[in-house]
């Protein structure tokens, strides 16, 4: 991580944007160790978050303003979910432990770069046969006329 001495989110803002329950929630993911740190580069954080069910976060900020992503329903329904607020605190904390978190989003990037076609259609193949919601993905990405059976 960059420096190590402010937080990356401003917690206010977090409390704001998520609310009073929804951050308390939040809290206590983060306390809990539901959340695991996976990659971080100038452009943000991107997290899993471990409950009832998995989800994949990307936060990101510029100033006090904060946005990103979940992969979660309740981002869908209301916005700022527990799962965010849980990723920018584990992320504050850990660069006040002044923990190195990898950019692993990079480290794929570099080793995509040296692949050739063949290499790349293998892998992404391999992908979307083991993940439905990849192989859905990649269909509508590439504006396949399929029958929307996936839900």
């Amino acid at each position: 991580m960059k420096s190590r001495s402010a937080p990356l989110f401003d917690e206010a803002e977090l409390h704001n944007l998520a609310g009073t329950k929804v951050f308390a929630r939040g809290q206590g993911y983060a306390d809990h160790g539901h959340i695991a740190l996976l990659s971080f580069n100038d452009s943000g954080i991107l997290a899993a978050a471990f409950g009832t069910s998995d989800y994949t976060v990307w936060l990101s900020h510029s100033g006090p303003e904060i946005s990103g992503h979940c992969s979660c329903p309740a981002f869908g329904d209301s916005g700022f979910c527990k799962h965010m607020v849980a990723t920018a605190l584990v992320a504050n904390e850990s660069r006040r432990q002044g923990d190195d978190v990898p950019d692993r989003v990079g480290e794929i990037a570099e080793s995509l770069a040296r692949c050739d076609r063949s290499q790349l259609e293998k892998l992404l193949l391999q992908m979307v046969a083991s993940d439905w919601r990849a192989l859905r993905s990649l269909g509508f990405a590439f504006g396949c006329d399929w029958d929307d059976d996936f839900d």
